[in-house]
């Protein structure tokens, strides 16, 4: 069965081509901010510097390990181009600055501003925030997609998560629900001292220095769901439907949610237009 394929094929980087080296050697992208600093131009400067570079590579997409959902199978191969995604989960600073120069109110926030995960956002939302920073970096930023998100989260691991298969080592790597809280899934092995969202960046990077792959909020990606990997690419490109969809893909757990969810491998949906205090997004560009 293919969930039982692990080890046949290691997440490794390709032959490189001379892009692949040039990833290698760190591209650099300079943005172009018409913002000043008194305008949050800084902020916007340290988005683009926050951006981690992923090189090229092949993984196997999907639960290798028979512990997970049927919409993780098929696993297949997935052959990832370079790209660059964020280092760190979109903040209310950063998205707080959009909406200002945009002369929007500012979203909800229940738990603080500042470095906190952004939430209460839509895809539509994080897809309106990913065309404006475009237009004031030049820089064509987007959504991952689903592939990238989980080539990026594994960090070159097979396992549940991108440090290896042990629960009680969670709350070092991200926020769930922990065993602090009397929510029914919780992750009864360890506590990682927040209850609900936590600042990005506050527990240990994965290999690939991203931060909060591993729970804090939901992040939106670029997808339509589908149930399964069938019929799915064998490349990194976000799946689509003929006709659109309203539902979108989500990646990464969140305080709310378990140490199940957790899993690099684990998929979640949203309509598009829903907004929840567990769903935020992080960005990426192509290279």
């Amino acid at each position: 069965m293919a969930a039982f394929i692990a080890g046949c094929v290691s997440q490794q980087p390709v032959e490189p081509a001379e892009t692949d080296r040039a990833v290698a050697e760190k591209i650099v992208v300079k943005p172009k901010i018409r913002l000043s600093k008194e305008e949050g131009g800084d902020i916007l400067h340290q988005l683009v510097e926050d951006m981690v570079q992923i090189p090229s590579g092949k993984f196997l997409m999907g639960d290798s390990l028979g512990v997970g959902e049927n919409d993780e199978q098929p696993v297949r191969e997935v052959l990832v181009g370079a790209f660059s995604i964020s280092k760190f989960e979109v903040t209310y600073e950063q998205y707080d600055l959009y909406t200002r120069q945009t002369k929007q109110p500012l979203i909800k926030a229940r738990w603080g501003r500042g470095k906190q995960p952004v939430v209460n956002v839509s895809w539509h939302d994080a897809q309106a925030f990913v065309a404006w920073v475009s237009r004031e970096t030049g820089i064509n930023f987007r959504l991952p997609s689903e592939a990238e998100w989980e080539y990026a989260a594994r960090a070159g691991s097979l396992d549940n998560y991108s440090f290896g298969n042990d629960a009680t080592k969670l709350c070092e790597f991200g926020n769930v629900a922990d065993r602090s809280t009397t929510i029914g899934w919780r992750n009864r092995n360890c506590n990682d001292g927040h209850a609900t969202t936590s600042p990005v960046g506050s527990f240990k990077p994965n290999d690939y220095g991203l931060y909060d792959m591993h729970g804090n909020v939901w992040e939106w990606l670029s997808d339509c769901w589908y149930l399964s990997y069938r019929d799915a690419p064998a490349d990194s490109r976000p799946r689509e439907k003929e006709n659109g969809c309203s539902i979108r893909s989500q990646r990464g757990g969140s305080w709310f949610y378990g140490n199940d969810e957790a899993r690099s491998a684990y998929r979640g949906s949203g309509n598009d237009t829903s907004k929840s205090v567990t769903v935020g997004f992080r960005i990426a560009h192509d290279l």
